[in-house]
Protein backbone atom coordinates (compact mmCIF):
# COMPACT_ATOMS: atom_id res chain seq x y z
CA UNK A 1 0.00 0.00 0.00
CA UNK A 2 2.77 2.45 1.21
CA UNK A 3 4.57 1.96 -2.30
CA UNK A 4 1.32 2.49 -4.19
CA UNK A 5 0.15 5.87 -2.23
CA UNK A 6 2.19 8.89 -3.63
CA UNK A 7 4.15 10.44 -1.07
CA UNK A 8 2.63 13.30 0.68
CA UNK A 9 4.57 16.83 0.73
CA UNK A 10 6.54 17.91 3.35
CA UNK A 11 4.31 20.07 5.04
CA UNK A 12 1.65 17.34 5.46
CA UNK A 13 3.82 15.08 7.07
CA UNK A 14 1.65 12.18 8.76
CA UNK A 15 0.69 13.78 11.90
CA UNK A 16 -2.13 13.47 14.32
CA UNK A 17 -4.87 15.95 12.98
CA UNK A 18 -7.35 18.36 14.98
CA UNK A 19 -10.03 15.89 14.79
CA UNK A 20 -9.48 13.27 17.61
CA UNK A 21 -11.16 10.02 16.41
CA UNK A 22 -13.56 8.77 19.22
CA UNK A 23 -14.85 5.14 19.27
CA UNK A 24 -18.02 4.45 19.42
CA UNK A 25 -19.33 1.58 20.79
CA UNK A 26 -21.93 0.12 18.11
CA UNK A 27 -24.94 -0.27 20.09
CA UNK A 28 -24.53 4.01 19.90
CA UNK A 29 -24.88 3.38 15.72
CA UNK A 30 -27.38 3.51 13.39
CA UNK A 31 -29.25 1.11 12.53
CA UNK A 32 -27.09 -1.91 10.29
CA UNK A 33 -28.29 -1.95 7.29
CA UNK A 34 -28.68 -6.06 5.84
CA UNK A 35 -25.86 -7.54 5.21
CA UNK A 36 -27.16 -8.21 1.75
CA UNK A 37 -27.56 -4.49 1.27
CA UNK A 38 -25.21 -2.90 -1.72
CA UNK A 39 -24.02 -0.20 0.31
CA UNK A 40 -21.00 -1.94 2.34
CA UNK A 41 -20.46 -4.18 -1.21
CA UNK A 42 -19.36 -1.53 -3.38
CA UNK A 43 -16.08 0.26 -2.02
CA UNK A 44 -16.03 2.76 -5.52
CA UNK A 45 -19.80 4.02 -4.05
CA UNK A 46 -18.90 5.13 -1.07
CA UNK A 47 -15.96 6.88 -2.05
CA UNK A 48 -18.44 9.70 -3.98
CA UNK A 49 -16.74 12.32 -2.04
CA UNK A 50 -13.21 12.05 -2.86
CA UNK A 51 -11.49 12.94 -5.68
CA UNK A 52 -10.44 10.50 -8.74
CA UNK A 53 -6.78 10.48 -7.38
CA UNK A 54 -8.26 9.38 -4.20
CA UNK A 55 -10.94 6.32 -5.49
CA UNK A 56 -7.97 5.15 -7.73
CA UNK A 57 -5.49 4.27 -5.25
CA UNK A 58 -8.28 3.44 -2.99
CA UNK A 59 -9.25 0.77 -5.27
CA UNK A 60 -6.05 -0.55 -5.63
CA UNK A 61 -5.85 -1.80 -2.24
CA UNK A 62 -4.81 -5.79 -1.93
CA UNK A 63 -7.97 -7.09 -1.51
CA UNK A 64 -9.12 -10.30 0.90
CA UNK A 65 -8.89 -14.50 -0.02
CA UNK A 66 -12.05 -15.66 0.72
CA UNK A 67 -11.55 -18.25 3.48
CA UNK A 68 -15.42 -19.97 2.70
CA UNK A 69 -16.20 -19.74 6.10
CA UNK A 70 -18.96 -17.10 6.18
CA UNK A 71 -18.29 -15.02 9.13
CA UNK A 72 -14.56 -14.45 8.52
CA UNK A 73 -15.51 -13.64 5.00
CA UNK A 74 -18.26 -10.88 5.76
CA UNK A 75 -15.26 -9.88 8.37
CA UNK A 76 -12.57 -9.36 5.92
CA UNK A 77 -14.98 -7.56 3.39
CA UNK A 78 -16.83 -5.24 6.14
CA UNK A 79 -13.15 -4.22 7.39
CA UNK A 80 -11.70 -4.35 3.55
CA UNK A 81 -14.63 -1.79 2.49
CA UNK A 82 -13.97 0.48 5.80
CA UNK A 83 -9.98 0.58 4.96
CA UNK A 84 -10.67 1.75 1.37
CA UNK A 85 -12.37 4.87 2.89
CA UNK A 86 -9.78 5.29 4.90
CA UNK A 87 -7.37 5.53 2.57
CA UNK A 88 -9.45 7.93 0.76
CA UNK A 89 -9.65 10.39 3.34
CA UNK A 90 -5.96 10.35 3.90
CA UNK A 91 -5.81 11.22 0.39
CA UNK A 92 -7.56 14.15 0.81
CA UNK A 93 -5.87 15.16 3.83
CA UNK A 94 -2.61 13.10 5.21
CA UNK A 95 -2.21 14.81 8.44
CA UNK A 96 -5.15 12.04 8.92
CA UNK A 97 -2.95 8.99 8.36
CA UNK A 98 -2.03 8.59 11.93
CA UNK A 99 -5.22 9.12 13.36
CA UNK A 100 -6.99 6.85 11.15
CA UNK A 101 -5.06 4.12 11.14
CA UNK A 102 -5.30 3.81 15.16
CA UNK A 103 -8.63 4.02 15.03
CA UNK A 104 -8.79 1.23 12.70
CA UNK A 105 -7.45 -0.80 14.55
CA UNK A 106 -9.33 -0.02 17.67
CA UNK A 107 -12.35 -0.57 15.85
CA UNK A 108 -11.35 -4.05 14.65
CA UNK A 109 -10.09 -4.63 18.19
CA UNK A 110 -14.24 -4.56 19.09
CA UNK A 111 -15.36 -6.01 16.16
CA UNK A 112 -16.65 -4.90 13.28
CA UNK A 113 -20.03 -5.24 12.03
CA UNK A 114 -20.36 -6.48 8.83
CA UNK A 115 -23.83 -5.38 7.81
CA UNK A 116 -23.12 -2.01 8.91
CA UNK A 117 -22.58 0.72 6.15
CA UNK A 118 -18.58 1.73 6.07
CA UNK A 119 -19.90 4.87 5.44
CA UNK A 120 -21.23 4.99 9.12
CA UNK A 121 -18.49 3.77 10.71
CA UNK A 122 -16.32 6.46 9.02
CA UNK A 123 -18.59 9.57 9.98
CA UNK A 124 -18.47 7.88 13.55
CA UNK A 125 -14.80 7.87 13.72
CA UNK A 126 -14.55 11.43 12.75
CA UNK A 127 -17.22 13.05 14.97
CA UNK A 128 -15.42 14.91 17.78
CA UNK A 129 -13.80 18.57 17.92
CA UNK A 130 -10.88 18.34 19.85
CA UNK A 131 -7.12 19.31 19.22
CA UNK A 132 -4.55 16.98 18.44
CA UNK A 133 -2.33 18.13 16.05
CA UNK A 134 -0.07 20.48 18.72
CA UNK A 135 2.02 22.55 16.55
CA UNK A 136 -1.15 24.44 14.61
CA UNK A 137 -3.28 24.62 18.35
CA UNK A 138 0.15 26.41 19.43
CA UNK A 139 0.34 28.54 16.41
CA UNK A 140 -3.13 29.24 17.19
CA UNK A 141 -2.89 29.85 20.55
CA UNK A 142 0.13 31.94 20.49
CA UNK A 143 -1.40 33.81 17.81
CA UNK A 144 -4.35 34.78 20.12
CA UNK A 145 -3.11 35.22 23.13
CA UNK A 146 -0.43 37.10 25.10
CA UNK A 147 1.12 33.32 25.80
CA UNK A 148 4.07 31.90 24.42
CA UNK A 149 5.05 28.76 22.86
CA UNK A 150 7.14 28.01 25.91
CA UNK A 151 4.07 28.96 28.45
CA UNK A 152 1.72 26.25 26.36
CA UNK A 153 3.63 23.84 26.44
CA UNK A 154 4.53 23.84 29.93
CA UNK A 155 0.93 23.97 30.60
CA UNK A 156 0.49 21.07 28.42
CA UNK A 157 3.13 19.11 30.79
CA UNK A 158 1.31 20.29 33.79
CA UNK A 159 -1.85 19.32 33.01
CA UNK A 160 -2.89 16.68 29.62
CA UNK A 161 -5.97 18.87 28.82
CA UNK A 162 -4.77 22.20 28.83
CA UNK A 163 -4.86 22.40 25.23
CA UNK A 164 -8.37 21.82 25.38
CA UNK A 165 -8.98 24.23 28.15
CA UNK A 166 -7.17 27.02 26.28
CA UNK A 167 -9.50 26.30 23.37
CA UNK A 168 -12.87 26.20 24.90
CA UNK A 169 -12.13 29.23 26.56
CA UNK A 170 -11.01 30.95 23.46
CA UNK A 171 -13.25 29.85 21.00
CA UNK A 172 -16.56 29.08 23.54
CA UNK A 173 -16.57 25.78 21.81
CA UNK A 174 -17.66 22.27 23.99
CA UNK A 175 -14.92 20.08 23.06
CA UNK A 176 -17.75 17.39 22.62
CA UNK A 177 -19.44 19.37 19.21
CA UNK A 178 -19.41 16.97 16.48
CA UNK A 179 -17.42 18.13 13.43
CA UNK A 180 -19.08 18.47 9.97
CA UNK A 181 -16.58 16.90 6.97
CA UNK A 182 -15.75 20.13 6.05
CA UNK A 183 -13.06 20.59 9.64
CA UNK A 184 -11.20 17.92 8.28
CA UNK A 185 -9.64 20.28 6.10
CA UNK A 186 -7.02 21.92 7.98
CA UNK A 187 -7.11 25.71 6.35
CA UNK A 188 -10.71 25.44 7.18
CA UNK A 189 -10.27 24.29 10.49
CA UNK A 190 -7.56 27.13 11.56
CA UNK A 191 -10.06 29.45 9.85
CA UNK A 192 -13.23 28.60 12.09
CA UNK A 193 -10.98 28.77 15.24
CA UNK A 194 -9.98 32.38 13.91
CA UNK A 195 -13.33 33.25 13.42
CA UNK A 196 -14.66 31.84 17.31
CA UNK A 197 -11.75 33.46 18.75
CA UNK A 198 -12.43 37.33 17.38
CA UNK A 199 -16.52 36.84 18.18
CA UNK A 200 -15.90 36.31 21.69
CA UNK A 201 -13.54 39.04 21.37
CA UNK A 202 -10.25 36.64 22.17
CA UNK A 203 -10.69 36.14 25.82
CA UNK A 204 -6.76 34.75 26.11
CA UNK A 205 -4.99 37.97 24.69
CA UNK A 206 -4.27 38.89 28.06
CA UNK A 207 -4.52 35.69 30.34
CA UNK A 208 -0.71 36.09 30.88
CA UNK A 209 -0.93 40.31 32.15
CA UNK A 210 -3.93 38.85 34.20
CA UNK A 211 -1.63 36.88 36.17
CA UNK A 212 -2.83 33.41 34.59
CA UNK A 213 0.10 31.43 35.07
CA UNK A 214 1.24 29.24 37.89
CA UNK A 215 4.53 29.36 39.13
CA UNK A 216 4.82 25.99 38.18
CA UNK A 217 3.87 26.08 34.47
CA UNK A 218 0.23 25.26 34.61
CA UNK A 219 -2.48 27.65 33.91
CA UNK A 220 -4.74 29.91 37.09
CA UNK A 221 -8.13 29.04 35.83
CA UNK A 222 -9.55 31.22 39.01
CA UNK A 223 -8.42 33.42 36.20
CA UNK A 224 -10.72 32.54 33.67
CA UNK A 225 -14.14 32.93 32.47
CA UNK A 226 -15.65 33.82 36.23
CA UNK A 227 -14.13 35.62 39.11
CA UNK A 228 -16.57 35.09 42.53
CA UNK A 229 -16.51 37.78 45.43
CA UNK A 230 -17.53 36.84 48.60
CA UNK A 231 -18.80 38.61 51.72
CA UNK A 232 -16.76 38.95 54.89
CA UNK A 233 -20.09 36.59 56.59
CA UNK A 234 -18.72 33.72 53.88
CA UNK A 235 -21.36 34.03 51.48
CA UNK A 236 -21.06 34.53 47.48
CA UNK A 237 -22.13 37.75 47.02
CA UNK A 238 -21.04 38.70 43.26
CA UNK A 239 -20.04 36.73 39.35
CA UNK A 240 -18.06 38.91 37.06
CA UNK A 241 -17.72 37.85 33.61
CA UNK A 242 -14.10 38.01 31.51
CA UNK A 243 -16.27 41.38 30.08
CA UNK A 244 -16.96 42.66 32.95
CA UNK A 245 -20.33 42.16 33.29
CA UNK A 246 -21.44 41.10 36.92
CA UNK A 247 -24.59 39.79 38.56
CA UNK A 248 -25.18 40.05 42.60
CA UNK A 249 -25.92 36.70 43.95
CA UNK A 250 -26.12 37.70 47.50
CA UNK A 251 -29.70 37.29 48.07
CA UNK A 252 -28.83 33.42 47.08
CA UNK A 253 -27.34 32.88 50.39
CA UNK A 254 -24.47 30.38 49.06
CA UNK A 255 -22.01 29.72 51.00
CA UNK A 256 -18.05 30.71 49.76
CA UNK A 257 -17.17 26.54 50.09
CA UNK A 258 -18.71 26.31 47.01
CA UNK A 259 -16.26 25.57 44.39
CA UNK A 260 -15.76 26.92 40.81
CA UNK A 261 -15.33 24.20 38.37
CA UNK A 262 -13.95 23.91 34.78
CA UNK A 263 -13.83 27.96 34.69
CA UNK A 264 -12.04 27.71 30.52
CA UNK A 265 -15.90 27.16 29.79
CA UNK A 266 -18.09 30.17 29.49
CA UNK A 267 -21.52 27.46 29.50
CA UNK A 268 -19.65 24.38 31.30
CA UNK A 269 -18.05 26.29 34.61
CA UNK A 270 -20.27 25.77 37.65
CA UNK A 271 -20.46 26.22 41.37
CA UNK A 272 -19.95 22.66 42.99
CA UNK A 273 -20.73 21.26 46.44
CA UNK A 274 -21.32 17.93 46.93
CA UNK A 275 -23.44 16.52 47.33
CA UNK A 276 -25.65 18.74 46.04
CA UNK A 277 -25.60 19.16 41.68
CA UNK A 278 -23.75 21.94 40.10
CA UNK A 279 -24.95 25.34 39.29
CA UNK A 280 -24.21 26.43 35.85
CA UNK A 281 -22.65 30.28 36.26
CA UNK A 282 -23.74 31.18 33.03
CA UNK A 283 -27.78 30.81 34.47
CA UNK A 284 -27.17 33.87 37.10
CA UNK A 285 -26.58 36.02 33.56
CA UNK A 286 -29.53 34.69 31.68
CA UNK A 287 -32.59 36.81 32.82
CA UNK A 288 -30.29 40.06 31.94
CA UNK A 289 -28.49 38.39 28.64
CA UNK A 290 -25.49 39.58 29.44
CA UNK A 291 -22.05 38.03 30.35
CA UNK A 292 -21.88 35.23 27.45
CA UNK A 293 -24.79 35.73 26.20
CA UNK A 294 -24.01 38.65 24.99
CA UNK A 295 -21.58 36.23 22.02
CA UNK A 296 -24.92 34.45 21.51
CA UNK A 297 -25.71 30.74 22.14
CA UNK A 298 -22.85 28.44 22.05
CA UNK A 299 -23.02 26.20 18.82
CA UNK A 300 -24.43 22.54 18.66
CA UNK A 301 -24.02 20.00 15.65
CA UNK A 302 -28.04 20.30 15.23
CA UNK A 303 -28.29 24.18 14.52
CA UNK A 304 -28.09 26.06 11.73
CA UNK A 305 -25.75 28.48 12.43
CA UNK A 306 -22.98 26.14 13.15
CA UNK A 307 -23.30 24.49 9.64
CA UNK A 308 -23.96 28.12 7.71
CA UNK A 309 -21.09 29.41 9.30
CA UNK A 310 -18.49 26.19 8.82
CA UNK A 311 -19.87 25.98 5.11
CA UNK A 312 -19.51 29.93 4.48
CA UNK A 313 -15.62 29.52 5.67
CA UNK A 314 -15.09 26.70 3.77
CA UNK A 315 -16.59 28.13 0.60
CA UNK A 316 -13.74 31.06 1.76
CA UNK A 317 -11.19 28.44 2.02
CA UNK A 318 -11.84 27.19 -1.40
CA UNK A 319 -11.75 31.09 -3.11
CA UNK A 320 -8.64 31.26 -1.53
CA UNK A 321 -7.07 28.18 -3.17
CA UNK A 322 -8.81 29.12 -6.47
CA UNK A 323 -6.73 32.71 -6.58
CA UNK A 324 -3.38 30.70 -5.54
CA UNK A 325 -3.25 28.09 -8.10
CA UNK A 326 -5.04 30.51 -10.89
CA UNK A 327 -8.57 29.14 -11.28
CA UNK A 328 -10.82 29.51 -12.49
CA UNK A 329 -8.77 30.96 -15.49
CA UNK A 330 -10.44 34.34 -16.91
CA UNK A 331 -10.74 35.04 -21.13
CA UNK A 332 -7.77 37.62 -20.60
CA UNK A 333 -5.15 34.51 -19.23
CA UNK A 334 -6.21 32.61 -21.83
CA UNK A 335 -5.56 34.72 -24.25
CA UNK A 336 -2.35 35.48 -23.06
CA UNK A 337 -1.56 31.53 -22.87
CA UNK A 338 -2.82 31.45 -26.50
CA UNK A 339 -0.27 34.15 -27.54
CA UNK A 340 2.54 32.50 -25.94
CA UNK A 341 2.02 29.37 -27.28
CA UNK A 342 1.89 31.17 -31.09
CA UNK A 343 4.91 32.67 -29.99
CA UNK A 344 6.43 29.85 -28.96
CA UNK A 345 5.80 27.46 -32.17
CA UNK A 346 6.67 31.18 -34.57
CA UNK A 347 10.26 30.99 -32.42
CA UNK A 348 9.97 27.02 -33.20
CA UNK A 349 9.19 27.51 -37.11
CA UNK A 350 11.86 30.29 -36.99
CA UNK A 351 14.58 27.76 -35.84
CA UNK A 352 13.81 25.05 -38.33
CA UNK A 353 13.61 27.67 -41.42
CA UNK A 354 17.00 28.67 -40.32
CA UNK A 355 18.50 25.44 -39.99
CA UNK A 356 16.84 24.45 -43.21
CA UNK A 357 18.55 26.92 -44.99
CA UNK A 358 22.17 25.99 -43.47
CA UNK A 359 21.91 22.48 -44.47
CA UNK A 360 20.36 23.55 -48.22
CA UNK A 361 23.67 25.96 -48.11
CA UNK A 362 25.74 23.45 -46.63
CA UNK A 363 24.81 21.17 -49.15
CA UNK A 364 25.11 23.45 -51.79
CA UNK A 365 28.91 23.92 -51.33
CA UNK A 366 29.70 20.29 -50.94
CA UNK A 367 28.28 19.68 -54.51
CA UNK A 368 30.22 23.14 -55.50
CA UNK A 369 33.56 21.32 -54.44
CA UNK A 370 32.32 17.97 -55.78
CA UNK A 371 32.08 19.85 -59.42
CA UNK A 372 35.81 21.35 -58.72
CA UNK A 373 37.37 18.22 -57.81
CA UNK A 374 35.97 16.24 -60.86
CA UNK A 375 37.17 19.14 -63.11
Amino acid sequence: LAQDLPSPEPQCAPRSHLLVLTHTQTDDMPAPASSHSPRGADAASSLSDTSPGAQKYAQRLPTYKATGNTSIDQQQKASHTLLQEMVGACLRDYTLVLPLYNQFKEILGSRLDPSLDAKEYFNKMTTVLKPDDQSVIVDHLTAVSDLGVADIMAAARHDDDAFSQLLEMDTGLNPTLKAVPQLMQKGVYKAFLRNRSEHNDKPLQALKARGGLLPGGGIDWTRGCYAVDKTPEGLLAKITFRNGDAVDISDQKLSDDFLVTANWSAWRAALERKPFPPIKLHLFFQKTQTGPFKYGKALTATGKAYTDLVNDLAKKHEEGKAKVLGQPIGDHVLQELKTMDEAKRQAAMAKARQQAGKKIADDRQKRVLNLKLKN
